[in-house]
């Protein structure tokens, strides 16, 4: 993975579907999304992002929707193909829903673009928080062909150890977990670095109990971030390496930013 390059954007109150819109739009590019794939309004206004595997792949592509409504809930689910034309895609996921935003508080977005790994926007107000991105591990199974199945990840809980896939995947399940994120043994510092341990390189295990679908790179990791706020930075002993905590918690995880 590249080293992270972090930018945070701010919208001010009063929040509206049209400038949540609007940030979001900005956020993604920082975060190092390409130019929208569609962007449509039916019920809610719809933006889709196309991320890139292999174009000489049956599956090398990934299609992530963003439905942003007038009540300001964020929705997100990922595709397998999407037309563009008629705004339909297959193979989705099942949708993720987050609380919605109020319209009197400014809302926070700050984009995490790391490659073709990450590419992260968290969006908070307040106790409201939203992740919306697109992980791709650096390392695959061997045994996973594109031309069979997608390859590509979305989150679906703020402290980001649970992630979706679309439903064209080997394991006819489409929710993952990566291994010892949120674990409370990795709470606060060492006793005797008196430093907060980082375990880089996390394994994504597939929710059916059948193994691990992906590893990613040393620059993303599992950190003892109990008690700490999130964005503080972490150097592990012995480094100069700067993490990055996105989930202040036990077993948080954090992105590698220097």
């Amino acid at each position: 993975m590249v080293i992270a390059a972090r930018t945070t954007t701010n919208l001010a109150a009063t929040i509206t579907q049209t400038n949540l819109v609007a940030a979001i739009k900005t956020a993604m590019i920082n975060a190092g999304f390409s130019t929208l794939y569609d962007d449509y309004t039916s019920t809610n206004r719809i933006l889709v992002y196309e991320v890139v595997n292999d174009t000489s792949k049956t599956y090398g592509k990934n299609y992530f929707v963003i439905s942003i409504s007038s009540a300001l809930v964020v929705a997100t689910q990922i595709f397998s193909t999407w037309n563009a034309t008629t705004h339909t895609g297959t193979g989705g996921s099942a949708v993720t829903t987050f609380s919605a935003f109020a319209t009197g508080s400014s809302i926070s977005f700050t984009a995490f673009s790391a490659g073709d790994e990450l590419k992260l926007v968290i969006a908070v107000q307040g106790s409201v928080v939203v992740m919306i991105g697109s992980l791709i591990p650096a390392i695959r199974p061997s045994w996973w062909d594109l031309n069979l199945w997608n390859w590509g990840f979305y989150p679906t809980a703020t402290t980001l150890s649970t992630w979706k896939s679309t439903s064209i995947n080997p394991y006819s399940n489409e929710n993952y977990q990566f291994l010892i994120l949120t674990s409370t043994f990795l709470a606060t510092a060492n006793p005797q670095t008196n430093k907060r341990d980082v375990i880089t390189g996390l394994l994504l295990a597939s929710s059916s109990n059948t193994g691990i679908a992906g590893k990613t790179s040393d620059d993303i990791a599992c950190v003892c971030a109990s008690g700490s706020s999130r964005y503080d930075t972490i150097q592990p002993n012995g480094t100069t390496q700067i993490f990055t905590i996105l989930n202040n918690a036990s077993g948080g995880f954090a992105v590698r930013t220097t």
